[in-house]
């Protein structure tokens, strides 16, 4: 098994089948449904930073409600959060990123000076420490983000590293962890995405909940998507909805992982996976703009490939095969 850490959640908690990005599009707007359930009109995702990018640093925009409308906007959105809405109601949140294209709150102007945007490296110190907010958001960085071309293991290595901080911690008994893929990764899917609206949604991805109230093994087929989440802790907390997919009564709001009358599921502490970063493969960039091992990326059958791999060791020569398959 290639993701053996993730495969470990997904049996003994629970895995979703039916679970989408929001929209048809790339990482940026499925990261702002999470925290309102619709994208403000940003679609792509471009190198910006938020409410700090330059005054004439435009994106590509969709209409809301028409999704044939195309428009160029300032990367600074003027809606209502569910940030905010946790602050109404006296909840705690923090949002844990250091990638701006995955920093949402940063691109929202009510949110992005806000003292409860932390460094993504800060929560476990704040787990251990007995800080941990009453709803937290987790972007990893790097090489920890099962970002194509990246290693598989430190990703699952940083999952494995907040959960078992959770796990080791008092929290534990009565948290939920949802984790899930900003987008697509892969090149097929049998599944279509619904249509919901003129916008989404986009293409399926995996959803994993750990809990101790999660249901053994459990498959959820309900139909679910980024803005699941706003609706779960909508539904939790009793807040007011934000108007938007978390109104949609065909969207889950992901209580049935759960069953809160169950005995208590025990930890389970993941172990790292070990692995090795002699040979990786070149990355130009994360996010907006990858150049990963192949080139050209895109071509035809007649095409000669250059396929590149870095030797990062600097002591004594030696020598490896790399198989290059298919």
């Amino acid at each position: 098994i290639d993701i053996p850490t993730y495969w470990k959640y997904a049996k003994q908690f629970g895995l979703g089948d039916n679970f989408f990005t929001s929209y048809a599009t790339s990482s940026t707007p499925n990261h702002m449904a999470m925290i309102a359930a619709q994208t403000g009109g940003i679609f792509e995702t471009t190198t910006q930073t938020g409410c700090t990018s330059q005054k004439n640093d435009l994106v590509h925009s969709r209409n809301m409600n028409n999704g044939s409308i195309h428009y160029w906007s300032y990367p600074c959105y003027n809606i209502q959060d569910l940030p905010q809405s946790l602050t109404k109601a006296g909840l705690s949140w923090k949002y844990y990123c250091d990638v701006p294209i995955w920093c949402t709150p940063k691109m929202i102007q009510s949110l992005a000076n806000s003292p409860n945007n932390e460094h993504v490296n800060q929560f476990v110190g704040d787990v251990k420490n007995g800080k941990l907010a009453t709803v937290s958001w987790i972007t990893p960085t790097g090489t920890s983000t099962d970002h194509p071309p990246s290693l598989v293991e430190p990703a699952q290595n940083f999952v494995a590293q907040e959960v078992n901080a959770i796990m080791n911690s008092s929290y534990w008994a009565n948290t939920a962890i949802f984790l899930t893929w900003d987008d697509w990764g892969g090149l097929y899917d049998h599944v279509i995405p619904p249509h919901v609206d003129s916008l989404g949604l986009g293409m399926r991805v995996p959803l994993i909940v750990i809990s101790p109230y999660a249901k053994h093994n459990y498959i959820s087929h309900q139909l679910g998507e980024f803005s699941s989440f706003a609706k779960f802790i909508e539904s939790n907390w009793r807040l007011p909805k934000l108007g938007h997919r978390d109104s949609l009564s065909s969207i889950s709001n992901l209580m049935d992982y759960f069953n809160f009358s169950q005995s208590l599921q025990p930890k389970m502490i993941v172990n790292p996976l070990p692995y090795s970063s002699t040979l990786l493969v070149p990355t130009g960039g994360l996010g907006f703009g990858v150049q990963g091992t192949l080139n050209p990326i895109i071509a035809d059958a007649n095409t000669n490939y250059q396929f590149s791999v870095v030797y990062t060791r600097t002591d004594v020569p030696a020598v490896h095969n790399v198989l290059i398959n298919g």
